[in-house]
């Protein structure tokens, strides 16, 4: 399984919340990297029941995705 259209926006509005905790009105990739982890091993986590499964999913998916 992958994250819902509902964990993209968890993930959106926690790096807009992340990104207002450090003074800036604008996200940043560095901003999204910071809150993927916990946002996408915790929905992934949901989805499957399996905690520590989703967080490795969630690991996996940060190594291998290049940043732009």
């Amino acid at each position: 399984r992958g994250l819902s259209p509902r964990a993209g926006l968890a993930l959106q509005h926690a790096a807009q919340a992340w990104a207002l905790m450090h003074e800036r009105d604008h996200v940043q990739p560095e901003d999204v990297q910071a809150v993927a982890l916990a946002v996408m091993g915790h929905r992934l986590a949901s989805s499957d029941g399996l905690a520590g499964d989703g967080l490795a999913r969630a690991q996996d998916v940060l190594r291998t995705v290049p940043v732009r």
